[in-house]
């Protein structure tokens, strides 16, 4: 694995290793949090807001992971939200806002050839009304393609911990940093830079992984410890009944969930929020559902007691699928209960003739 966990400076290679002793002092040093500390609110940068309410996507020091089945318009979503923080005002819903000194974005492509990301470049450029001529200071674009993954992380390493005034960064294609995109080690590896780059330098990483296809999950390990340290899980998918809309929709916000949205794409390129479709979810199988929504479900219904029948807790299920207005059966939701014992949410301490269910805590 390449660079990105090191402790001393990424440009003085001569640089005398520090004790390893005097190494974990520091650490231990800095990982202390006192009572009397002050911290600050983490700066927010990426946000829509409606209906006098905000719901926060990025802030300064946090990942985020934007996830969808192939060619459901995740790159696009991608183009629109660097246009939304450059021009720093509402585009296709999101309003960006990097602060002075914040003001660059990077966008790192990992996946497409030299045609089709140059024409994402552009897209950038045009719908954020920067003329092609010159490159713009604030978006640097490196496509990675045809390199290997070592060689990858390392440009990334470097050009994170050299760029001045950066904010804001896109991996798109963060499962080419992984060689085994089920491997563990490697996965929780990658993470950790992430982490680190992201609270290190103050700026916001923003990443994208394809879905896997019997599921509507992030695929391998690499997208279940993504899900589990992101600020925000944004899912984009093509509608079923139309595919030329996609759908925009919240799987997991650390802030208030923003209300699913569809847009397409015009003529000339430029996105537009289809309106008045209806956005109410129907799901017949708990395999049509990520595991961090199920998650999200069994919490609401374990807010309201420590145990249930199974009845009972088909009752809670249905509560909590109207509150996220979403459509399913009762007799869909018994399928449900064997799904959650299965993937271990929750537990059956029963007798075996009665279930008595709890959260797997």
């Amino acid at each position: 694995m390449a660079t990105g966990t090191t402790d001393l400076p990424l440009n003085n290679p001569k640089s005398s290793p520090v004790p390893k002793e005097d190494l974990l002092s520091e650490r231990i040093r800095k990982s202390r949090m006192l009572i009397t500390q002050t911290v600050e609110e983490p700066q927010d940068v990426l946000f829509i807001s409606e209906d006098g309410k905000k719901s926060i996507i990025c802030t300064l020091g946090n990942i985020s992971l934007i996830q969808g089945q192939a060619k459901s318009r995740k790159t696009f979503l991608l183009s629109f939200i660097c246009t939304a923080l450059l021009r720093k005002k509402e585009f296709l819903k999101f309003r960006g806002k990097l602060p002075a000194g914040k003001s660059k974005i990077i966008y790192f492509d990992t996946e497409q050839g030299l045609y089709h990301a140059k024409r994402v470049q552009e897209r950038i450029y045009d719908l954020s009304g920067i003329p092609k001529v010159a490159e713009n200071e604030n978006i640097q674009y490196y496509r990675l393609r045809s390199y290997n993954t070592k060689e990858r992380i390392e440009i990334i390493d470097k050009v994170i911990n050299s760029t001045p005034d950066l904010g804001f960064v896109i991996i798109d294609g963060i499962r080419d940093l992984v060689t085994d995109i089920n491997n563990a080690d490697e996965s929780t590896k990658v993470t950790g830079m992430l982490m680190k780059w992201s609270e290190d330098r103050k700026i916001h990483i923003l990443c994208v992984l394809h879905e896997n296809k019997g599921d509507r999950n992030s695929r391998g390990h690499i997208g279940t410890e993504l899900q589990n340290k992101a600020e925000s899980v944004i899912r984009v998918s093509r509608d079923s009944e139309n595919k030329q809309h996609s759908k925009v929709e919240p799987v997991y916000l650390r802030d208030m969930d923003f209300e699913d949205f569809f847009f397409e794409i015009l003529e000339d390129g430029v996105p537009e929020v289809v309106e008045g479709k209806s956005i109410k979810q129907t799901y017949k199988r708990p395999e049509d559902m990520d595991d961090m929504l199920h998650m999200n479900w069994i919490r609401e219904v374990f807010k309201v007691a420590d145990e249930f029948s199974q009845n009972k807790y088909i009752e809670e299920l249905k509560k909590v699928a109207k509150m996220y207005d979403v459509r399913v059966g009762y007799s869909n939701l018994r399928d449900f209960v064997p799904y959650h014992l299965e993937r271990k949410f929750i537990k059956d301490v029963g007798s075996g003739k009665t279930f008595k269910l709890r959260l797997n805590e």
